[in-house]
């Protein structure tokens, strides 16, 4: 897995900090685990200047066959101070710059395993697994299984032994409210029968009499949703339950709720009907994960049929294309959106523009 992770390494009750780029998934900590510990107990016990620590062994670890063949020989580790992880760990579970943040107790012999909410597709709580048992479960993995069934496998263990069921009903949105001359503070989704108690307790028929003053999220990709200027309780309530179905979901192309933000910062969005509309249709965009005029122009001439899809003649011609020039054209025709997650493209739009290029080509 090519996301990054941060890792925190207590051995001789003393911490040290490490980042990789490459996560490895979720079985990767325990080889680490087992690899440094093996290895630094036996070049302790032959070596003549004293202990070596397994923390000093990680930064020269490096992608092995359990890796995609491209990643093979590349250093997995960095260390890191401990300011630095500090800083990069007070914002784990805002951004998503980190996936996972693991922790390998040497002295406590356990891994601990905490997942980023904004890093989509994790169904799965936080989990701390003694390495014992974590080695049981490894030896019943089948000696022939390939990379990606040991993933689904470790996965499933891992969602086995972690609380999956409360991860899924953790609110994505708090909403601060009026009613009746007082304020109280909603965490959203509300489950039916939650909204039914609320209703009872505050003798209201409609939710929507509620006035919402503010409303916070964790998950970035609701940001602009606390920013609607035209906030009622049960469209709020809805975008965060369809924000809980999405948010555990992995997806080969971009995760609907990052198109979604995509969506919304392309269309400046603030009203939550239109939200909504959008959250419904979400199938109708695309988010191709391009962050400049240049790389869109390369990818067009790269991927659309009619246009030079040979990479050697691309490469050939690198000095006579203005990739920027041309991708700024041919954005603005697509009518893709350039945004902080990319460009975002309407399929009706898309699929009108090449119409009429069509009849104009005729």
């Amino acid at each position: 897995m090519d996301n990054n992770a941060l890792y925190c390494v207590i051995e001789n009750r003393r911490e040290r900090y490490f980042t990789s780029r490459l996560a490895g998934g979720f079985s990767y900590p325990l080889t680490v685990f087992n690899a440094a510990d093996t290895l630094s107990h036996n070049m302790s016990k032959n070596s003549l200047v004293g202990r070596c620590e397994a923390a000093d062994l990680l930064p020269i670890m490096t992608a092995n066959e359990m890796f995609p063949e491209t990643c093979t020989g590349v250093k997995l580790f960095s260390e890191i101070t401990d300011s630095s992880f500090c800083q990069r760990a007070d914002r784990f579970g805002i951004d998503d710059d980190y996936s996972f943040l693991i922790t390998l107790d040497f002295d406590k012999r356990e891994i601990g395993y905490r997942f980023n909410p904004n890093a989509l597709g994790f169904d799965l709580d936080d989990i701390t697994k003694s390495v014992q048992d974590l080695n049981i479960l490894q030896n019943a993995e089948d000696d022939n299984i390939t990379p990606s069934e040991r993933e689904e496998f470790w996965h499933d263990i891992l969602r086995t032994h972690s609380g999956q069921e409360r991860i899924r009903s953790l609110a994505v949105i708090t909403a601060k409210c009026e009613c009746r001359g007082g304020d109280f503070t909603v965490k959203l989704p509300l489950r039916e029968s939650n909204i039914t108690a609320l209703k009872e307790q505050l003798n209201i028929d409609d939710i929507d009499t509620i006035k919402i003053v503010r409303a916070d999220t964790d998950l970035k990709y609701l940001q602009l949703v606390t920013t609607c200027k035209d906030m009622s309780l049960s469209g709020l309530n809805e975008i965060a339950e369809w924000a809980c179905e999405q948010r555990m979901q992995e997806h080969a192309d971009a995760h609907p709720l990052k198109v979604f933000a995509a969506v919304l910062e392309s269309t400046d969005t603030h009203s939550m009907s239109e939200m909504l509309d959008i959250a419904h249709d979400i199938e109708s965009y695309e988010l191709l994960e391009l962050f400049c005029a240049e790389d869109y122009g390369r990818y067009i001439l790269e991927t659309n049929p009619g246009n030079i899809s040979d990479k050697e003649m691309l490469d050939s011609l690198e000095d006579y294309i203005n990739y920027y020039d041309y991708g700024s054209s041919q954005a603005e025709q697509d009518g893709a959106v350039q945004t902080d997650y990319g460009f975002v493209i309407r399929h009706g739009d898309m699929e009108q523009t090449e119409t009429q290029d069509t009849v104009m080509s005729m």
